[in-house]
């Protein structure tokens, strides 16, 4: 049946019961008569929940009791029509509401409560950063620590597991768990350890609160010391944080230890909550980043089957044409073979035509090899016909940009490399260059290949920039526009794409004395290739002064 349904409903305990929806209603209380009797649950009533099977598919209803009842985290008032994925907090008990032999994640379970606060530190990251009991060494340690971490490339699915690791090692904890808002629902992402029991009221403190929770002993806490995982586990205190941003909650770090002599500290909240929120920015970089990845690999792709289809389309009408003239060539020729004025001008057309139409057949050419369509990731590039396709490409697509760009060269032995990032990453510099330079002079390109490292310099005309714009050249940039956020990843996007390569992007530059990029790219010697010779004098590989 479409509305099929099942109940897991696990109790304060621990204890885990699984029961379909069937029949035409299904009732939940402390008393006998019901179809799920829970007499040991204090905070449900006699007759708490009543499931009602309709023709649209299953009701749930409270029966007007004293605790209430809580659906997805809100007070259930009326009915809620059930599916898949619904959350129940009624008395201690939670009921995951699923479809038939659907398996549900119980690594986290959130199981209502109530917050003592007596028993409970609180903190907030505001507080946190400028209140730093623990001691100064400790602290600094930490960050140093973090910063070298997370700062290594990662893809997200690594950093989730990184930082969970680092927020464990840094308080000594014994268990934890990471967990990210995802469509409204917080999902397990990374976790050591099982059968994690969470209060609600803890959750809810954390990610609508944005606040930092420690309970101290849970001995101490009637809501938390009877749960089964916290006697098993031995548990003696947790601290829950927000993985928090300056603008949003990304989830929650869970922690909780078993040392007896080592109980977590309000030092430890506000460590870790600092941690969280360094810990956040990161990954909501390292998610940015991958998102830009796979729509810059999705504009790739689409660019390349628009010039594939460009590029089928020209060659047809290209070739009839050739073929075309030839004809018209042979008839004109025998027809005004006694006229020579109109036999010089036919050949002047006819020379015209051919090389509109060779120029055509360079430009599809230039433009399926910048593509580089149907080719292995790796090829044999020839760098000054690369060059040349890049600096035609970014010419044309600049319109009527007033700059002269200068490409030198000299004499480069084919290598091996991947040309569709390095084409992409030289156009979005020269682009750049030529977008300074405007009416200031001319963009000069050099090039060479010394050993196995590849150089690519690009000095503009320009202004140049101060050291704090070059010092964050590289990040993400973001500007409100028309009430909404915009983002530039451009240069930022060519710094990764050229050091997952193995290589780098420096800049340098002195205000007044325009700019330069500097492109270093391991290579290889393409196969049966002569050694590579650079024949550019004074190309600057290592150098830190701009071009004048």
């Amino acid at each position: 049946m479409a509305h099929e349904l099942e109940l897991i409903v696990r109790s304060k305990e621990g204890g885990v019961q699984r029961r379909s929806l069937t029949g035409e209603r299904l009732t939940v209380g402390r008393a006998s008569g019901n179809d799920l009797s829970y007499p040991g649950d204090a905070k449900l009533s006699r007759n708490h929940l009543l499931f009602e099977s309709r023709a649209d598919g299953w009701l749930v209803r409270d029966l007007d009791t004293k605790n209430g009842t809580q659906v997805n985290g809100l007070r259930l008032g009326g009915g809620h029509l059930l599916r898949a994925g619904d959350v129940i907090a009624a008395g201690y008990l939670t009921l995951s509401v699923a479809a038939p032999g659907e398996p549900v994640e119980d690594t986290v379970v959130f199981v209502p409560s109530e917050e003592h606060a007596r028993r409970t530190v609180t903190t907030t990251l505001e507080h946190a950063i400028p209140v730093t009991p623990a001691p100064m060494e400790r602290q600094l340690a930490a960050m140093a620590r973090a910063g070298r971490e997370l700062s290594v490339h990662r893809s997200v699915e690594d950093l989730f597991r990184a930082i969970l690791d680092l927020a464990l090692e840094t308080v000594d904890a014994s268990r934890g768990v990471l967990m990210t808002l995802e469509g409204g629902k917080l999902l397990t992402q990374a976790a050591r350890g099982e059968g994690f029991r969470i209060s609600s009221a803890v959750r809810d403190r954390v990610i609508q609160g944005r606040t930092s929770l420690l309970v101290v002993d849970v001995q101490a806490d009637d809501d938390l010391r009877h749960q089964r995982t916290i006697v098993e586990q031995s548990v003696r205190s947790i601290m829950a944080v927000p993985l928090q941003t300056k603008d949003q909650v990304l989830g929650l770090i869970y922690v909780d230890s078993s040392h007896i002599l080592a109980q977590f500290t309000p030092a430890d909240l506000n460590l870790l909550t600092v941690l969280a929120n360094i810990a956040a920015v990161r990954l909501e970089n390292a998610r940015l980043a991958e998102r830009e990845q796979a729509e810059r690999a999705e504009s790739a792709a689409a660019a390349g089957r628009l010039a594939a289809a460009i590029s089928h389309e020209m060659n047809s009408p290209l070739g009839a044409m050739k073929s075309a003239v030839d004809t018209i060539v042979l008839l004109a020729s025998r027809m005004v073979s006694d006229d020579p004025e109109r036999l010089e001008l036919m050949r002047g057309l006819v020379s015209t035509v051919r090389e509109s139409s060779a120029r055509l057949e360079k430009i599809v050419a230039r433009m399926q090899r910048f593509t580089h369509l149907d080719r292995a990731e790796i090829q044999v590039v020839q760098l000054d016909q690369l060059l040349a396709d890049v600096v035609a490409i970014v010419q044309a697509t600049m319109g009527g940009a007033d700059c002269e760009v200068v490409v030198e060269t000299g004499e480069v032995a084919p290598f091996l490399c991947r040309p569709q990032s390095l084409s992409a990453v030289l156009a979005r510099l020269i682009q750049n260059a030529v977008e300074a330079s405007q009416g200031r002079g001319a963009v000069r390109v050099e090039a060479a290949v010394e050993g196995s490292t590849l150089t690519v310099a690009i000095a503009d005309s320009g202004e140049g920039l101060t050291e704090e714009e070059a010092a964050h050249l590289f990040e993400p940039s973001f500007r409100v526009s028309g009430g909404r956020v915009a983002g530039s990843w451009s240069l930022f996007s060519a710094r990764r794409m050229i050091s997952e390569q193995g290589g780098d992007i420096r800049v340098v530059s002195r205000h007044g004395h325009g700019t330069t990029y500097v492109v270093h790219l391991p290579v290889s010697p393409a196969p049966s290739a002569p050694p590579a010779r650079a024949l550019t004098p004074g190309l600057p590989v290592r150098s830190r002064e701009p071009y004048n």
